[in-house]
């Protein structure tokens, strides 16, 4: 199953080897390709996540930092190699062909962007995460890219947050809902509502996921608290 959806929406450039040094680029085709690439690949970790697949669902994590990385996110397609790269060896499922060369081709790429100091710093911060919260992480990867929402690059000039709505989105990135968060901040669950709505309107992002994405790329939030 895993082989199929990564074949068929994750594939080398047409005429460039994907092995190569001196060219690393994948291809993911046209728009509408990445968001199925980006359903399939959720669907197949949560079809995993719910039969307790241990051994296997890692590989979604490296098939979304490769989607990340086509996307230019080379930060969080790193953070997510480095999570991938432990897990996948707690769990002993290395990466096999035919996922192995295109796997290398992204990491290859966002090193290559990011510069190796970087990538190395980013990859060790991913190695941190426990296995929950590097699927939690890659659900909100993965639903962010599906449903196209907008998150900016490039930060933009925005009010900042309070410390308790940055105790709120902390939560928010590890997938509670706002009864949930309430429970957990011994505050009511219209309160955390506000909050979150709070969040969303601070950060101009449409959703959660997209909220969790942009925190965890400018530093609002860290991955070693959600382990």
């Amino acid at each position: 199953m895993r082989n199929a959806i990564l074949r068929h929406h994750i594939r080398p450039r047409p005429g460039k080897a994907s092995s190569s040094s001196d060219d690393c680029s994948i291809s993911f085709g046209a728009s509408p390709a990445i968001h199925v690439a980006a359903r399939r690949i959720r669907e197949y970790l949560d079809l995993c996540s719910s039969f307790r697949l241990i051994g296997v669902v890692t590989e979604a994590i490296d098939a979304t930092a490769s989607l990340l990385s086509e996307l230019g996110d080379h930060e969080a397609g790193a953070l997510l190699f480095g999570a991938a790269k432990r897990l996948n060896e707690e769990t002993g499922n290395p990466s096999t062909f035919p996922e192995r060369p295109i796997y290398d081709a992204a990491r290859a790429l966002a090193r290559t962007a990011l510069g190796t100091e970087r990538y190395l710093e980013l990859h060790r911060e991913g190695e941190l995460l426990a296995l929950e919260p590097a699927l939690a992480l890659t659900r909100t990867h993965l639903e962010t890219i599906e449903h196209g929402d907008a998150v900016p690059l490039q930060g933009r000039e925005r009010r900042p947050l309070t410390p308790r709505e940055l105790e709120v989105l902390q939560l928010v990135a590890v997938g509670l809902t706002d009864r949930e968060i309430g429970d957990r901040l011994f505050i009511s669950y219209r309160t955390a509502r506000t909050h979150v709505s709070n969040i969303l309107g601070k950060l101009d992002v449409p959703s959660r996921s997209a909220a969790t994405t942009l925190a965890l790329r400018e530093g609002l939030i860290r991955l070693d608290d959600m382990s």
